[in-house]
Order: C-alpha cells, then structure tokens, then sequence
C-alpha cells in the first residue's frame, strides 16, 4: 500500500466540504496522532527514495511535509511529492500534494492534486507527450494507518481516489485503496540511507493474490518496500 502512498496545488475542489471526521481527543501538543508512526506532522520533515535496482527502470521520488491546512476544523498536513521513472519506452515526471488528518483511529487521506507528464520513445514529437492536472477527490477520507502499529497488528485500509481533469471535469481513472494489511515480524533492513529495525507489513489487495511487503519503522514510516528503498530521511 505504499506504493499508493507514494502515488498518494489547491484547485479545482474544496476539501472543507467533504465528509467529516472525528478527530477526538489530541495525543501531543500539535494536536496530530501522526508522528507516533509517520512523521507527517512535522513540517520540514523529508524523505527520499531510490527505485530497487532493476536493468529496465530508474528513477526517484522525493516527500516532503510543506504546510499546515484545515479539513473541517482539524490540522490537515499538506505533504508535497515529487518523482522520476523511467524505462526503456517511457520517461514519467509528477508532483503531486496529498491533505492527511490523524486522529485517534490513525492517518486519513482526505484530498490531493497532481500534475503528471510522460514522454515516450524520447518523446521528440509533439504525439510523443501527455500532460495531465487533476485533482484527487474522494467521496469520504481514506483510511490508511492506524495511529501506532505494533508485532501482529493487523488492519484494513479504505477508500477510493477519484482523478478529474481540472479543466474538462472528467473522471480519467480511479486508485483504490482498500486492502488488508499484517505486521508479520521484526527484521533489520539496510536501505542507501542505513540499517533500521523494522517491522515488516505484508499487504493484500482486493481481487489479487499477490502479497506486497513493506518495511516500516515507528516514528519514520517506509523505509523500503517491494519498489523503493530510502536514501534520504530528515526531520
């Protein structure tokens, strides 16, 4: 699920009138549950990663916790993506900016935009390019995280990522983010940033029998997964 995450500029939708949430009762004096496992409540706070080496693929994607915003009445923290891939046809080039609120159930993902551009075959011809703006809505905020994970957790994830064309207002596709996720052990993982103890998630989405795994540190989040590995990680 993270590689959803990593996926996962105000326009074209209005993220106070979506469904509300119950933030409850603060854990810290920033008001978020966030920072007891991903540190998205930090602002400053980044995170950068390198794709698994692979002879056919390249590229990056770099995290960073830009601003505080509001989503009906609670904090939201707006974190900005910005990222590279590129394989033998193809060369893929986003940012995107994602809106998450804790409470404490745990991390919601309540709205998003993205700008996305892709050339092919070196993209020398005008046919070659296609550039995408949407917005990122969803129907009620996505459930993501619980507020701590712990050996033998185990959750599901909810909701689903409407992507409309900021200038025609069409639906181009949709992400699901559903799936059921389990902490199955404790392992050291060395990542281009370091060793780190971590707990190792599997992850199984609806309809499909592969497993995807993850390794997650409390405090920090994803520190390698089945596609990305941590080079950089700042707070």
């Amino acid at each position: 699920m993270w590689v959803l995450l990593l996926e996962c500029f105000r326009g074209g939708g209005d993220i106070d009138s979506a469904a509300p949430l119950d933030t409850g009762d603060t854990a810290n004096e920033s008001g978020s549950y966030c920072g007891s496992f991903w540190r998205i409540d930090q602002l400053g706070t980044r995170w950068e990663y390198d794709f698994v080496p692979d002879e056919w693929m390249e590229g990056w994607n770099k995290l960073e916790v830009v601003r505080e915003d509001t989503y009906n009445g609670a904090v939201a923290w707006v974190v900005y993506n910005e990222g590279k891939r590129d394989t033998g046809s193809a060369r893929h080039r986003w940012t995107k900016e994602r809106w998450y609120v804790c409470d404490k159930e745990g991390i919601w993902l309540v709205y998003g935009t993205t700008t996305w551009t892709t050339r092919r075959d070196a993209g020398r011809r005008a046919s070659d390019r296609e550039d995408y703006v949407y917005t990122d809505n969803l129907a009620e905020p996505a459930f993501l995280f619980p507020a701590a994970v712990h050996l033998g957790d185990t959750w599901e994830s909810t909701g689903t990522i409407h992507h409309v064309d900021v200038d025609t207002g069409a639906e181009i596709s949709t992400t699901s983010l559903e799936g059921v996720h389990e902490v199955v052990s404790e392992a050291n993982k060395v990542v281009p940033n370091g060793t780190y103890e971590t707990l190792v998630l599997e992850s199984r989405l609806p309809g499909s029998a592969d497993v995807r795994t993850s390794w997650l540190v409390p405090g920090v989040g994803l520190v390698a997964d089945d596609t990305w590995l941590l080079s950089f990680f700042w707070e």
